[in-house]
């Protein structure tokens, strides 16, 4: 295994830094809205109760966290590669969907559709990698 850096490492390790503080954010403001989601239940009600939402939320978070390591461990890694990327495409199904929720419950938000921009930029780094991996392989 060589030392080398891979041409997606730098994307990788930004979007993780940016995956690990968003993540953080979430799961410090989520478990305050979650221990009084009673009362937004009560005074809000939607298809969905909001204890479950903020759940979603912490969990969703952990998993940010998860691949926001586990893409800065294996950045420079060419052959991890192929690992990253189903995981980066599970976040970027979770992102769409907090998306789609977000629209439904609060209209049009640009703000939530532009959090999609570092799923996307991980995927990015991911696939220059994977690409690096494969020519390096031939």
């Amino acid at each position: 295994m060589e030392n080398i850096k891979l041409p997606g490492s730098g994307t990788i390790k930004f979007t993780s830094i940016l995956l690990l503080i968003s993540a953080g954010i979430n799961i410090v403001v989520s478990i305050p809205l979650l221990l009084t989601s009673d009362y937004w239940d009560r005074t809000l009600p939607i298809f969905i109760p909001w204890s479950i939402w903020y759940i979603f939320i912490i969990v969703t978070s952990i998993y940010a966290v998860y691949l926001a390591i586990t893409g800065f461990r294996y950045r420079n890694i060419a052959e991890k590669a192929k690992t990253l990327l189903p995981l980066c495409c599970v976040y970027i199904f979770i992102t769409v969907l907090v998306a789609v929720f977000t629209l439904l419950t609060q209209g049009f938000n640009p703000f939530s559709f532009l959090v999609m921009v570092v799923p996307l930029s991980f995927l990015s780094g991911v696939r220059k990698n994977m690409k690096y991996n494969n020519e390096s392989a031939v």
